[in-house]
């Protein structure tokens, strides 16, 4: 069987390949050609990033960090890229089985394209982020959204599954002990205000543990020490521009900066007793769930999970350390869980509930038995 799938985040067509291809045998495909544009049958409410989508050729969007370009259409933070199949309009007309979108404002197009080129495929709608619900047209769906599965399962032929992360990279390894505690935070974009993140708290609470923590900050668009970023600037070109080709991004171990690679992203997250992870809104959580392959807990606002898919790891003073709006309160209990045995006992159970909770294995037959009767 042949899946189409469009592009809404790198991490997400990651897991499509680990699903689709690597635990039930398909292959899966990316549209290429702008034809699909140009027909209707691919869309993206950012023109320029939608028909970026559509080419094998690098492009820059925001302030992503321009590490590799030699890759396509979004920085994949890896090298699995080399192995992704496209499709031309023309071939997917004559093999397309499955096609999948997974940005809500691409399910009419993919829905055009089936209905005018490929009528004998089945379409499903992916719902992940928040606040994303089925349209009318919408009748298979594959849900990493909790909140969303459970509204809808009643109505619609629908799955609640856990998009796979590389478990080979994101694994347990003993939490640090440093000369004091290390705090980190993988927040995207924390560094320019982004409206999910409430920077401001952010700052306050880095400023209370200087001198008793380390707290360091690796989100996308993050500049290493010395450097200011203006909004929509690009880091490394940026960089390039101050300091020339040359330029190395310091040991980000005890260092902010943005990182290169997952294998860098997971030995930082290892080397970490507690994640700064105060998100206001998040739909499944590719960092979260990365932080409790590791075993490290997080702290976060008490409100911010509850009922969603992250909050499925999440139980205060257990997994987590919630914190609640109380200045010295909530600084008194993050210093508490800073303490090597209760920071230990944490993060075993922080790995503890995400080897309970999340099983790629059986969810992958789950979905098996979903594609088999499909709608």
């Amino acid at each position: 069987m042949n899946v189409l799938c469009d592009f809404h985040h790198t991490d997400l067509f990651r897991s499509f390949r680990s699903l689709f291809e690597k635990r039930l045998g398909l292959k899966v495909f990316r549209p290429v050609g702008l034809d699909w544009w140009d027909r209707g049958y691919f869309y993206h409410p950012e023109s320029d990033y939608g028909r970026g989508c559509l080419t094998q050729a690098s492009f820059h969007r925001g302030h992503l960090r321009d590490y590799d370009l030699s890759g396509p259409s979004h920085y994949p933070h890896g090298k699995d890229w080399r192995e992704w199949s496209w499709i031309t309009l023309e071939a997917a007309s004559r093999k397309i089985d499955l096609v999948v979108s997974s940005h809500p404002a691409n399910e009419d197009a993919f829905a055009r394209f089936r209905r005018e080129a490929r009528p004998s495929a089945r379409l499903i709608r992916y719902i992940g982020n928040e606040e994303e619900y089925p349209s009318p047209r919408s009748e298979n769906l594959l849900c990493s959204n909790l909140k969303s599965f459970l509204l809808s399962k009643k109505k619609y032929h629908a799955i609640f599954f856990h998009p796979e992360i590389d478990t080979t990279v994101y694994n347990w390894t003993d939490p640090p002990r440093w000369d004091k505690p290390v705090v980190r935070t993988f927040l995207n974009y924390i560094y320019h205000g982004a409206p999910q993140s409430d920077k401001a708290l952010y700052l306050s609470h880095r400023a209370a543990l200087a001198g008793r923590a380390y707290f360091f900050t690796h989100g996308l668009g993050t500049p290493p020490p010395g450097v200011e970023l203006d909004l929509d600037t690009p880091l490394w070109a940026r960089l390039k521009l101050q300091y020339g080709d040359s330029f190395v991004m310091p040991d980000l171990l005890r260092s902010d900066g943005e990182p290169e690679s997952h294998e860098e992203i997971g030995r930082l997250m290892k080397s970490t007793n507690l994640a700064w992870h105060v998100k206001t809104s998040d739909g499944y959580g590719y960092a979260l769930h990365q932080l409790y392959a590791c075993g490290r807990p997080v702290i976060c606002h008490r409100k911010n999970y509850q009922g969603k898919t992250g909050g499925l790891l999440l139980k205060d003073k257990k997994t987590c350390v919630m914190i609640d709006g109380h200045p010295v309160e909530d600084l008194k209990k993050v210093l508490h869980y800073l303490r090597p045995s209760e920071n230990e006992r944490m993060s075993r159970n922080a790995r503890e509930v995400f080897q309970r909770v999340v099983d790629y294995s059986s969810e992958a037959e789950a979905v098996r038995r979903f594609l088999e009767r499909l709608r």
